[in-house]
């Protein structure tokens, strides 16, 4: 969709552009809180560890000032203790890549359906990044993409 096509496009622009710090920095506590909730329970589910992840979301201050999304990150139990998230690195990082990159653009449609800027990110910022957005909301949905990637790299693991 076209960013003219949506007759609230400069209502959205002005309220998204003129959001201040202190918003955008409950935003990002919710997104980070909610990434690492849906780790969490992928961990749950995968029986690789209930509830440790549980004192990283349950401690996410107003713009992760502490860090819990990095933090988080490094709690290494779904490919392993050795494996090392690296774009150009060995699978699974080309799986993750892929899918990565298939929800950031599913992301950058709605929020474009939804009349708002990508360039306007909450967290995220690069002058060389046109979907800043789209890489914020994205956030607590890595982990889905993780299980699927999860899947196949356990199948292709089996078959060897």
């Amino acid at each position: 969709m076209d960013l003219d096509s949506n007759c609230m496009q400069a209502k959205h622009f002005r309220a998204q552009i003129e959001s201040g710090k202190a918003v955008k920095k409950q935003i990002w506590k919710q997104i980070v809180e909610r990434k690492i909730q849906n780790q969490s329970q992928l961990l749950c589910k995968l029986s690789l560890g209930a509830d440790m992840l549980k004192p990283y979301y349950s401690n996410v201050k107003s713009g992760d000032s502490t860090n819990r999304e990095g933090i988080a990150a490094r709690v290494k139990h779904l490919f392993g203790r050795q494996f090392i998230r690296d774009r150009a690195g060995d699978c699974p990082n080309n799986f993750l890549n892929y899918g990565y990159a298939l929800l950031r653009s599913a992301v950058a449609r709605a929020i474009m359906d939804a009349g708002l800027l990508p360039t306007v990110g909450i967290f995220h910022c690069n002058y060389y990044n046109s979907f800043p957005l789209a890489d914020d909301l994205m956030e607590p949905y890595r982990p889905f993409i993780d299980e699927k990637v999860y899947e196949i790299f356990k199948f292709r693991k089996l078959t060897k």
